[in-house]
């Protein structure tokens, strides 16, 4: 006798961290997707190269977690997704990138002339890339640092909603998962299929470091 799958809807509690002082002097507001394993309220030290008077940072964790290296203790990191129910917990990540979105602009008020940046790191860049697709929120950038889009991101619908953007890809030339020709490769598969990208390579591994990092800010204020 097969078992037979059934889904419902639940409430979850979920965190995110915040950077910056946010006022009417915030330029930029970026929310980033951190990498497999990772924990937001670590992962955005890696920002404090940053103004925190210019750019306000919102650091969503993903909403599964478990313990590194198999045992049961010890030091705790999160994913956004595995293959199981892939589909669903797409969708989970999805909504509630939306909620956090939202949520930001609830508790502070919202400048004309502030720019939304949308940054995922490893495994967040395909999370950046569904969340940018998938949904209506808006954004100004999209950077992918240290990643790749997602094989199966409809590119049609991509295309639509990366207009006008500015699409940035990010790597180091010693990246330890991805080398170089691999980058360029996959930098050059995504502008065939209609989404153009500027290439930032820097010296250094899968890492984000504080040099390459203002350069990417520098960018934005052009």
């Amino acid at each position: 006798m097969q078992a037979t799958p059934h889904s419902i809807n639940i409430q979850k509690t979920a965190r995110y961290f915040t950077y910056g002082n946010f006022s009417e002097k915030t330029e930029h507001i970026w929310f980033l997707c951190h990498g497999y394993g990772q924990l937001a309220s670590y992962f955005i030290k890696k920002f404090e190269a940053l103004s925190p008077e210019k750019h306000f940072l919102v650091a969503p964790e993903a909403l599964s977690r478990f313990y590194i290296g198999g045992q049961m203790q010890g030091r705790v990191g999160a994913t956004w997704m595995t293959s199981e129910d892939r589909l669903a917990e797409i969708d989970n990540y999805v909504h509630y990138l939306d909620q956090v979105y939202q949520q930001v602009f609830l508790k502070n008020p919202r400048f004309n002339h502030q720019k939304i940046h949308f940054f995922g790191f490893s495994q967040g860049a395909n999370t950046i890339n569904r969340w940018a697709t998938y949904s209506q929120v808006e954004f100004h950038s999209l950077t992918v640092w240290g990643g790749t889009f997602p094989h199966d991101l409809p590119f049609d619908k991509a295309q639509q909603r990366y207009k006008g953007k500015s699409i940035y890809v990010v790597y180091g030339n010693k990246d330890e998962f991805f080398n170089e020709k691999h980058f360029k490769e996959h930098i050059e598969d995504i502008n065939q299929k209609g989404i153009n990208t500027e290439e930032i390579k820097f010296e250094g591994g899968h890492e984000i470091l504080a040099t390459p990092l203002l350069q990417l800010a520098e960018k934005f204020s052009l």
